[in-house]
């Protein structure tokens, strides 16, 4: 952070990770997660980005951004657009999931209106060690949603509810999400500009909806949100 600082970039105050440096009419951006890290902008400035950090540290350059966290960025250069995929997460789902899986075609990553109950004190619980595999169902899923599949959200978050104890009904709840992810595994996140008279035109739309005291635990209200930029 220091030697971002060094070099103009400031972090932004929404992700720390994330800083961004004003270059006349235009922006450099640089972006850190853990050891990984890549850099956005015109060429002179990543240039000048990645000389003076190799003076302070030792840089692996991996040339255009292809890959990063895990995630697999396709670009299609006369459309425009990139496409934001994680084929080594859907992999190891496959690897764990596949032989338990239903057969039967899943539409949707859960029931309509599929809503998650705790186990009441009388109901089994599945054992320990399928807890385990139910625990590790939803963490990839959680993954998959924070990167390229937001449409499995709302169906991930109810899985959560009963991380410290599921019920055999759970146990198939989670695995039907999973049979709807692998058989739309080449679904992804398209990132696309909206381009106006040949520049791209940022605006920001946001939608959300919400039920009423929709939680049957707590009868919480349950809201979920998407934004466009």
């Amino acid at each position: 952070k220091e030697k971002l600082r060094k070099l103009g970039y400031q972090p932004s105050p929404v992700d720390p990770c994330l800083f961004t440096k004003k270059i006349g009419d235009s922006f450099s951006f640089v972006f850190i997660y853990v050891d990984d890290g890549g850099a956005m902008g015109k060429k002179k400035a990543i240039e000048d980005t990645m000389k003076g950090l190799s003076a302070k540290f030792t840089i692996k350059r991996m040339g255009p951004l292809e890959q990063f966290v895990g995630c697999v960025m396709t670009m299609n250069k006369e459309k425009d657009t990139m496409w934001v995929h994680q084929p080594k997460l859907l992999g190891h789902l496959k690897e764990k999931f596949a032989e338990e899986v239903p057969n039967r075609t899943v539409y949707t990553p859960a029931a309509t209106s599929y809503s998650v109950v705790k186990p009441q004190p009388e109901e089994p619980l599945i054992s320990a060690e399928l807890q385990s595999r139910y625990r590790m169902g939803v963490g990839m899923l959680l993954y998959l949603v924070k990167l390229s599949r937001p449409e499995i959200a709302n169906a991930t978050r109810e899985l959560t509810k009963v991380l410290e104890g599921a019920t055999p009904g759970h146990y198939k709840a989670m695995l039907g999400t999973i049979k709807f992810v692998l058989e739309t595994e080449r679904l992804g996140l398209c990132l696309r500009p909206e381009m106006v008279k040949g520049n791209a035109l940022f605006t920001l739309k946001g939608l959300c909806d919400s039920d009423y005291a929709g939680d049957k635990d707590t009868r919480i209200s349950v809201y979920g949100f998407i934004l466009y930029l």
